[in-house]
């Protein structure tokens, strides 16, 4: 069975990708009748945010990636993700606290951490630009600067082509 999440996070980066400008509003009455403590199919997700993001430049993902979390701080910090290093040293809890059983070859994980530095290990399901907007939303929201950050495709412990990103923060 494939996973779940949560009708907020569907909306809310569903809804962020479908700006005016685009042709895909064919999504839009089926994403406005979500409910926000509803849960969804990952796969349908996917094949969503993906068909979107083929129609946006990597930079203007990357920016609705970073909006789309620092609008989420709220819930975040309800969750007890109240610094950019809660997340970042563990960042499957965030991911499994609001998508439930996504296929092992999707999920975002932390593979190192310290202070002020971490290197994340995402699936290639969502787009990268994306992650990465995420990854600098989790910094940025909690007024802390990006002084680093790479990524690179590579096949993880586990068999599964990954983009490992490498931050450093503070």
């Amino acid at each position: 069975m494939a996973g779940k999440l949560s009708g907020f996070y569907f909306k809310q980066v569903v809804n962020a990708l479908m700006n005016p400008n685009i042709t895909l509003r064919k999504y839009a009455k089926h994403i406005e009748n979500m409910r926000d403590d509803g849960w969804y199919d990952w796969d349908e997700y996917i094949e969503i945010v993906n068909e979107i993001a083929q129609k946006l430049s990597p930079r203007v993902l990357e920016n609705i990636g970073r909006d789309l979390v620092t609008q989420s701080k709220p819930l975040f910090v309800q969750q007890g993700f109240d610094t950019p290093d809660k997340i970042l040293e563990d960042y499957y809890a965030l991911f499994s606290a609001n998508i439930k059983g996504a296929p092992a070859k999707d999920e975002v994980h932390t593979v190192s951490y310290e202070a002020g530095h971490a290197i994340i290990e995402a699936g290639l399901a969502q787009p990268t630009a994306l992650v990465k907007g995420y990854l600098r939303g989790i910094v940025e929201m909690f007024d802390q600067q990006i002084q680093s950050f790479t990524c690179e495709e590579v096949k993880n412990d586990k068999g599964f082509k990954v983009n490992r990103m490498e931050l450093t923060w503070n």
